[in-house]
């Protein structure tokens, strides 16, 4: 039997603890809820009704770099892991086909006239205002309930 874990800190939930528990504890319980409560992130982000993906169309400066292969067995791949730490604390969601990432920010730089798609090891694409992007709500284990400025790691991809 698998064992499961907790939906905001992935510690793993007592053997006794209810089918239906979420959390491991009335403070993640509650964290979870504040987050969700004062999170510039849509609350569709945070939970999908069916399990199904939604799609989220991007606007103003929110920005998404989708991450394509960059987990094998849900473990990141060596040049995904050097780019994890270098992320500043912000929402980050597994893709829907569980083999990549979502990152998802805010920007002020403006969109290079030719985008690059690598670079670093890895491949990527920056979805920006007006594209549609899949969000599954499935936070990867360091995402943040909140959207940071990505201005940095963008330059870092030469993007």
């Amino acid at each position: 039997m698998a064992t499961r874990t907790c939906e905001r800190c992935t510690e793993p939930l007592a053997q006794r603890a209810r089918r239906d528990a979420r959390y491991c504890s009335g403070r993640c319980r509650v964290a979870m809820h504040r987050a969700r409560r004062h999170s510039p992130i849509p609350r569709q982000l945070l939970t999908p009704t069916d399990g199904a993906p939604h799609a989220l169309e991007l606007h103003d400066d929110v920005v998404c770099l989708a991450l394509p292969g960059t987990l094998a067995g849900g473990q990141p791949l060596t040049a995904l892991a050097y780019l994890l730490r270098r992320l500043p604390a912000t929402w980050v969601d597994v893709a829907p086909n569980g083999a990549g990432l979502h990152v998802w920010g805010t920007t002020t730089r403006p969109a290079p006239a030719r985008p690059r798609t690598r670079g670093r090891g890895l491949v990527f694409k920056l979805h920006r205002a007006g594209d549609v992007v899949p969000v599954t709500g499935t936070p990867w284990s360091t995402s943040s309930p909140r959207l940071a400025q990505l201005d940095d790691v963008l330059e870092w991809l030469g993007l």
